[in-house]
């Protein structure tokens, strides 16, 4: 048997083109974006280092865009967000900014994911709660009916009930603390006044044996 490579042959890829679009144009792939980027910075504080004019909307990378017919769906939906909110601002030059485009050559399951139905071009983003308690926190806490009362999700505020008994926690180990300080200030107490009695029992010692010799002497009237 013989083996065709030219059969199975993957089709060429597509040249990515650069292009001047409107951000309002381009759609969201998730309507939910979080509010820092992985560095950490904040995606609101960029903007208003935008509209400040301490950042170029030009430095910013470029984001990719997949176009699939018509649509355009954007790879950077936090940099997307920053220039949607500049074009509304009037703060693109013309409107329009300068993108990476790629064509759909995708697998059948990105094409059915990338659609103007399933995405938007509007996006809101993720709330962000209080932060998780840690392992230790977790290691005594009621798990009745095998549930941990830590909310249902990422971001999730905390229960009540879990407030009410790390703050139990807190002021139970406070306590604890504070009387252990209390014994060991007491306990060094104790010690002074011990060595105080010691020292002046050996006073008394040293009195009493030198009046006794005195009075061998017959020095003492």
């Amino acid at each position: 048997y013989f083996f065709s490579f030219s059969a199975c042959a993957m089709p060429p890829r597509v040249k990515d083109t650069f292009g001047w679009i409107a951000p309002s144009e381009v759609y969201f792939t998730h309507s939910k974006i979080r509010p820092k980027f992985s560095c950490g910075r904040a995606v609101v504080d960029t903007l208003q280092d935008i509209r400040d004019g301490k950042v170029k909307i030009e430095s910013l990378p470029k984001i990719t865009v997949l176009r699939e017919g018509e649509c355009l769906f954007s790879l950077n939906n936090r940099r997307l967000w920053i220039l949607k909110q500049c074009e509304m601002e009037g703060l693109l030059l013309d409107g329009k900014v300068y993108v990476r485009m790629q064509q759909q050559q995708q697998s059948k399951r990105l094409a059915q994911k990338y659609t103007a139905d399933k995405c938007s071009k509007q996006a809101k983003f993720m709330a962000e709660g209080l932060e998780r308690p840690s392992p230790k926190c977790l290691e005594n806490r009621d798990t009745e009916n095998g549930d941990v009362d830590q909310g249902t999700g990422s971001g999730d505020v905390p229960s009540p009930k879990l407030l009410s008994d790390q703050l139990r926690r807190a002021q139970t180990t406070s306590s604890i603390s504070k009387t252990a300080s209390q014994s060991k200030n007491g306990n060094r107490r104790s010690k002074r006044h011990d060595r105080m009695e010691s020292s002046d029992s050996d006073e008394e010692i040293t009195l009493a044996s030198n009046l006794s010799r005195l009075k061998m002497k017959g020095t003492v009237v």
